[in-house]
């Protein structure tokens, strides 16, 4: 697999692709993490963030691209 498609897409798709991936990763680490303590609270506000940062980007994203026939 490689990143060459994304890295050549808009910035827009970059923005949104990135954010979305980061926000999984995060998502990950926050299942994992003991509930309620004040670095879990920190994370879980920055994984807000991020989602919005996905939402709003979703707007600018204007191309469709179909893969195969």
């Amino acid at each position: 697999m490689s990143l060459a498609p994304l890295l050549s897409a808009s910035p827009a798709i970059q923005v949104h692709a990135f954010a979305a991936m980061t926000a999984f990763a995060l998502g990950l680490v926050q299942l994992a993490a003991p509930k309620g303590t004040l670095p879990h609270r920190m994370l879980g506000g920055i994984w807000v963030a991020i989602m919005f940062v996905v939402a709003i980007s979703s707007f600018f994203i204007h191309q469709l691209k179909i893969w195969g026939a």
